[in-house]
């Protein structure tokens, strides 16, 4: 499970906000919004680790983070090139703008499908800075959507859309695994691209 018995202060890095909570048990006892405009995220995320603390796991919005899986055979895996080829695809941006990996999630004959991962290169060294200047330890950043995930851990082949601020984001996912995410204005014209994954 995603959280244990002890408390947990979760951080939600939103465009306009950071959401912070402490969680015990998988509930929620405490959450607050420090808002912010523009560039004033360090002075958010600043108050935010004054009050929950410099330990915690980060959650940030699909628009700077990314993750899907992918089924690749043994021998593109092994290929560097070909692999980022195949990743190239499927990231919404230039992948030349992220930094990305991948974790194996299952090997079946020559196929296997991963899990792969990706942060815009800019945002990334934003967190780093933040990090750095707040004395933070973050135990993971992840996105909105395998955050979503790891709350499903277990049921099986699972569709989530959630509405949040005139946008819906889609999951896909499998056992905890995201198969596919996408944040789409419309979902009703976004939902067939999203169904194609």
């Amino acid at each position: 499970m995603w959280w244990n018995t002890r408390h947990k202060a979760i951080f939600f890095l939103r465009n306009n906000a950071v959401e912070a909570a402490r969680i015990f048990r998988g509930a929620i006892e405490d959450k607050r919004a420090f808002p912010f405009s523009e560039s004033a995220l360090n002075e958010a995320f600043l108050e935010a680790v004054q009050v929950y603390g410099v330990t915690g796991k980060v959650i940030c919005e699909e628009e700077v983070v990314y993750v899907f899986s992918l089924e690749v055979s043994e021998e593109i895996l092994k290929d560097t090139e070909r692999l980022q080829e195949r990743c190239a695809e499927r990231f919404p941006e230039e992948i030349t703008a992220l930094v990305w990996d991948y974790q194996v999630l299952r090997r079946e004959n020559d196929n296997v499908l991963i899990q792969v991962s990706g942060i815009r290169k800019d945002f990334g060294e934003q967190l780093k800075k933040l990090f750095e200047v707040s004395h933070f330890s973050a135990e993971c950043v992840v996105p909105e959507s395998y955050a979503l995930a790891q709350q499903f851990l277990g049921q099986g082949n699972i569709v989530v859309v959630q509405e949040r601020q005139g946008k819906a984001l889609l999951v896909h996912m499998n056992e905890g695994a995201v198969l596919s995410s996408q944040v789409v204005v419309e979902p009703a014209s976004g939902a067939p691209s999203f169904l194609e994954y």
